[in-house]
Order: C-alpha cells, then sequence, then structure tokens
C-alpha cells in the first residue's frame, strides 16, 4: 500500500510540476517493496519454501536480463540471444510447474500452486502494460516478449485449473485464500511482483522518451534497486535455508533432550529390520528418572526438566556414542545400541551409574533411577522384545518401591498401588492401540460379568476381581501379530495357533503384578471349555475343564462368547441377541458351566422384556 501511495505522489509531481523531486517518492516507494519482501519470507520462514525462493530468483534473473537487453535490441544478434536466454529460463520454469501440478498433494504445495497462478496472472499484465501503455513506439522485439508472455500465462493456468478440479481441491484453495486476505500473505506476494512490472515499465517508459539513452541519475537509482534487491533475496535464502533445516530438526528430535522423538521410533525399528544383519547384536535399554512426578510437585515443573535434560546429557555422555537414543515417555529414556557385544553395554551402563553415585554425594536432590536392559539377536522379534523390556522395567520399578515400602508405615504402601494402577492402566490403553474392537468389547465383557457375579450373590472383592480380569482378558492379544488381530475372514492353522496362546500372554503380563494376583488365573481360562475335550470343539490352553476351572473364568467365557456373538466385524454382521442367547443355552453343560448360564439367561430376559 504505502508501494502505491509514493508510487502515486511520484507520478503526480512528475505529471504537474516537472520537477526532479518525485525520483525521492519513487526510491521511498521501492524502499517500501524491500520491507515487504522482508515480510514475505518471515511469513514463510518455517516452511520448506526453498524452492519457491530459486523459483523467484529465476524470475528476477530472467527480467532483469530481458532489462538489460532492451537497451541494445537495435540488431538482430542481440535480439537471438534474448530469445535464447527466454527459452532456457521458461522451459525450467514451466517444467517446475508441471512438476508441481502432477506431485502436489499437501496443504503447502496448494499454497505454492495458488502463487503461481498468481504470477501467471501478474505476467499477463505486463505484457497488457507493454502492448497498451507502451504501444506501437516499440519494434517487435516488445510486442514479441508480450505474446510469450500470453502463452505463458495461459498454460499455467490450463495446468492449474485442470490440476484443482481433478484433485477437488475448490474449497481448501478458496478457505486458503480467503485466510491469506486476512493475513495479508498474497498482498506481500503481489507487492513483490508488482515491482517487476512497475520497473519493467519506468525503464521502458524512460527509454521511449530520451531517445534510448539514460542518464547517469536514472541508471544509478536502478541499479541501487537490483543490487538491493539481489542482496535481500540471497540473504533471506540463507535464512530461510537455515530455518527449514531448524524445522525439520525440531520434528525429529526433542527439544528438552536432544534425543530423537517418540514419533520417530518405528521409523527407527524399521530400519533395523532392513539391516538386521549389519546392526545385530543389539541391545535395549530403558532408562526410567524416579519419582519424577513428586519431585515435579515439590520444586515446580521447570525443576522437573533441568533434572530430565541433566540425567539426558549423562545418557549421552557416556551411552550415548555409536547408539541411538529416544525420548521414550515423559521421563524415560531408550537407549539402542547397535552391533554392541553384552559386556561393552555393560561396562558403559556401570561407567554411567557409578558417574551418577558419585554425583549424588555433592547434589542436595539426588538423582535416581531405574534401568533394564536386554540384548537381542537376528531372530529376536524387536517389537516384543521391546515390548518385555517394558515390562521388566515395570515390575523392577515396582520391586524397588517395595524395598523402600518395607521400611515405612503401612499407610505409604498405598503409594505402591498406586503405581501398579498405573502400570494397569497403561495395559488397557495397549489393548485399545493395538485392537480398536477389542477396547469397546472388553468393557462390554466386564459389564455383563459383573452383572452375572452380583446375581449370584458372590464378595464384593470376588466381584471386583471378576470385573478386572474383564477388562483384561484379551490383553495377551498385545502380543499377536496386527495383522493377524484384524485379518478380514477365517485364520489358518498356524494363525490359530498363535492367536490362541493370548490367554497364556495375557497371564504373564498380569501375573508379574502383586495387586492383580487374582485376575491372572481368570485371564489364563477364560477360553477352557466346561466338558471334556470332544474332538474338533477343544478349549485352550487346554489344561482344566469343569469346576477346575475357576469360577470367575466361567463367567467370564459366557460373557465374551455373548458379547463376540452379538458384535459386528468388519468380516460379518453381529448375530441377533435371541440367536446368541440360544446357542448359550444349547452349550450349557458343554462349552459352559449350566449354573453360570442359567443366571445369566434370567438377567438377559429380563433385560429384553422391559
Amino acid at each position: 500500500m504505502l508501494f502505491l501511495i509514493f508510487s502515486l505522489i511520484g507520478d503526480l509531481i512528475d505529471v504537474y510540476y516537472t520537477s526532479n523531486i518525485y525520483h525521492i517518492f519513487y526510491f521511498i516507494a521501492y524502499v517500501n517493496v524491500f520491507l515487504a519482501l522482508d515480510k514475505l519470507y518471515k511469513h514463510f520462514m518455517l516452511f520448506k519454501f526453498n524452492k519457491s525462493v530459486l523459483i523467484d530468483t529465476l524470475i528476477f534473473c530472467y527480467v532483469f536480463i530481458y532489462t538489460i537487453l532492451l537497451f541494445f535490441s537495435n540488431n538482430i544478434l542481440n535480439e537471438l540471444y534474448f530469445d535464447i536466454v527466454y527459452v532456457i529460463f521458461d522451459v525450467i520454469l514451466l517444467f517446475y510447474i508441471v512438476m508441481n501440478v502432477l506431485k502436489m498433494t499437501s496443504e503447502l504445495k496448494i499454497r505454492r500452486h495458488v502463487m503461481y497462478i498468481i504470477a501467471s496472472l501478474i505476467f499477463y499484465f505486463v505484457a497488457d502494460l507493454i502492448y497498451f501503455v507502451v504501444g506501437s513506439e516499440i519494434n517487435n522485439i516488445y510486442t514479441g516478449f508480450a505474446d510469450i508472455l500470453y502463452c505463458y500465462t495461459a498454460l499455467s493456468i490450463i495446468f492449474g485449473v485442470y490440476h484443482l478440479l481433478k484433485k477437488g481441491m475448490k474449497d481448501t484453495i478458496t478457505s486458503y485464500i480467503k485466510s491469506s486476505l486476512k493475513s495479508r500473505n498474497l498482498e506481500v506476494y503481489f507487492v513483490w511482483l508488482y515491482s517487476i512490472l512497475l520497473l519493467i515499465f519506468v525503464i521502458s517508459y524512460i527509454k521511449l522518451h530520451n531517445n534510448f539513452n539514460l542518464n547517469l541519475d536514472y541508471t544509478g537509482v536502478y541499479v541501487l534497486i537490483f543490487s538491493l534487491m539481489v542482496f535481500r533475496m540471497f540473504s533471506n535464502i540463507k535464512i530461510i535455508t537455515q530455518n527449514v533445516k531448524w524445522f525439520e530438526y525440531e520434528n525429529i528430535y526433542d527439544k528438552l533432550t536432544q534425543f530423537y522423538k517418540r514419533e520417530k521410533l518405528p521409523e527407527i525399528l524399521n530400519k533395523i529390520k532392513m539391516f538386521r544383519n549389519r546392526v545385530y547384536p543389539i541391545s535395549l535399554m530403558l532408562i526410567d528418572i524416579d519419582e519424577m512426578q513428586a519431585y515435579n510437585s515439590k520444586y515446580g515443573v521447570e525443576e522437573g526438566d533441568n533434572r530430565i535434560r541433566t540425567l539426558s546429557a549423562l545418557v549421552d555422555r557416556f551411552l550415548g556414542e555409536d547408539s541411538i537414543c529416544v525420548r521414550y515417555g515423559g521421563d524415560e529414556f531408550l537407549v539402542i545400541f547397535i552391533k554392541k557385544e553384552e559386556k561393552e553395554v555393560k561396562d558403559r551402563i556401570s561407567k554411567l551409574t557409578r558417574y551418577v553415585a558419585e554425583q549424588n554425594k555433592v547434589l542436595k536432590e539426588k538423582i535416581a533411577f531405574t534401568f533394564y536392559n536386554l540384548t537381542l539377536n537376528e531372530q529376536t522379534d524387536i517389537e516384543k522384545a521391546l515390548y518385555n523390556v517394558e515390562i521388566k522395567l515395570s515390575q523392577k520399578r515396582i520391586a524397588k518401591k517395595q524395598m523402600v515400602n518395607e521400611l515405612i508405615e503401612e499407610k505409604n504402601r498405598k503409594k505402591l498401588e498406586e503405581q501398579q494402577v498405573e502400570v494397569l492402566k497403561s495395559f488397557l490403553k495397549i489393548v485399545q492401540l493395538k485392537d480398536s474392537y477389542t477396547e469397546g468389547h472388553s468393557n462390554r465383557v466386564a459389564e455383563y460379568a459383573i452383572l452375572i457375579a452380583r446375581e449370584m450373590n458372590l464378595p464384593e472383592n470376588q466381584v471386583k476381581t471378576i470385573y478386572t480380569a474383564g477388562l483384561l482378558h484379551d490383553i495377551g492379544k498385545v502380543l499377536v501379530p496386527t495383522e493377524i488381530l484384524n485379518k478380514n475372514g477365517p485364520l489358518t492353522q498356524e494363525e490359530w495357533s498363535i492367536m490362541s496362546k493370548h490367554p497364556i500372554y495375557g497371564y504373564e503380563i498380569v501375573s508379574s503384578l502383586n495387586i492383580l494376583q487374582d485376575v491372572a488365573p481368570l485371564i489364563r481360562y477364560h477360553h477352557e471349555r466346561y466338558d471334556e475335550a470332544k474332538e474338533g470343539f477343544s478349549g485352550y490352553p487346554k489344561e482344566k475343564f469343569g469346576e477346575e476351572i475357576p469360577l470367575g473364568a466361567r463367567i467370564l467365557a459366557v460373557a465374551d462368547s455373548f458379547d463376540a456373538m452379538i458384535t459386528d466385524r468388519p468380516y460379518r454382521k453381529g448375530m441377533s441377541m435371541d440367536k446368541a442367547v440360544g446357542i448359550i443355552k444349547q452349550e450349557a453343560g458343554k462349552q459352559f458351566d449350566p449354573k453360570v448360564v442359567e443366571v445369566f439367561i434370567n438377567i438377559i430376559e429380563v433385560a429384553m422384556s422391559f
């Protein structure tokens, strides 16, 4: 806006007063263009805009060379030079636009594409300027240049509109333009290109009205303007490149610890799998800073961050060489040792623990951490191994807590239970992330089970145990491959063999926690068959039958089967409740405990009568 105002003032002074003072206003106008250009780059410095800067540079060079050749276009040779320069630059520009059209998917690329369409319209305005302002006074090279600009504009817009219609991006583009207009991003871009348009016009006008001879004053102004533009353009390219690197760095690394972010872990594990024979043996070490929640409550989050930063620096110093460090959680670090023997890994860990112990002698608030390390060979499933490391670390952390709690009063033992409840919540989250169906299914099974247990007048503590087992009865599925869990169709014999192990997996996970000792057997036996195994109809893991099966597991078997039958799955429609109830009745005394079936049927019939 300031550019237009000062340019207009300069024009008025030139027309009505013919005073050289109008040069000052033109100069101020172009200074505002430079400021606007700076604003443009600051708006986009966090985006990968370096290719667009390259295009801006090509456009600038193109116009600059054209402007220079304007003064030497009185012979065929120089006109040929200009045509060659045009072909080179235009092919580069057009090729890049076409490539963007073919590859465009993200919003950022849409943004660039809109900018190029707008730039094409600016070229159209330049062509109009050449035809209607300068008119017939110029020679063929000018009108030829205008024709080229018209063609360039048409091609750009055709490619752009075709792509936008094909990809259905109309709404996205519309909303983007509206938001850009509000933030004035497009306005800044217009000022940058419009300054080129005005520059061509002013130089052409002066050339025509001064018999193709520019005086020193005019030449000096334009040389200064172009020099400043070149300087600002390349300095901004440097700034943008630095900021793009910073932007990419922040997406990969955690700001506090400078370790890899947790989100990058799947990519890291995939690369390890790709180069399996080159990186093994590997060791997984999970480190957890003790009592961070209590520390944050006492000293504040900022001091807590300093504590995390301190230990992460020590981890990097003693363990980081030739290894991969990941911030695994808020106060947890994962260190992956690549191609390191177990002895070397243990030596490094020993050095770290000794150093921290020495530092704790002088620190007011001592740093304590718990870790678990596991060395793998090529045949090990790395995801399963990592999960086992998590479990072992939880056990070690809880065991550490237990040792402390033995020395304090009974009231503080409640903290251990709270820690175990947190582990329980983590288990539930793992189940939900692994299989979205399991989340709703587990909740419903737990609700059915608690209704049956209370109807059978079981003690309240046993009712709570059965409810917890209902929530966790399928937790062993976290160790079953996702492709088997989510398969749309019947499982093969090999796949079924893997799937049928999930009660044992669940038992092993849950039995490691003292608070869940009574829950573990219910999870292990909830798929056992009540009668003795019949050919083709055996339960699993085939260890118990009849009254040997814990009552809670027999209750879960009915609740689990009923919900599985009436729930829709991707590969089949759920049964009606009547049909499912009929099957439950038929299996009383066979697959299910008849006493449990009788209670459950009564509950369902009462519920259906309302």
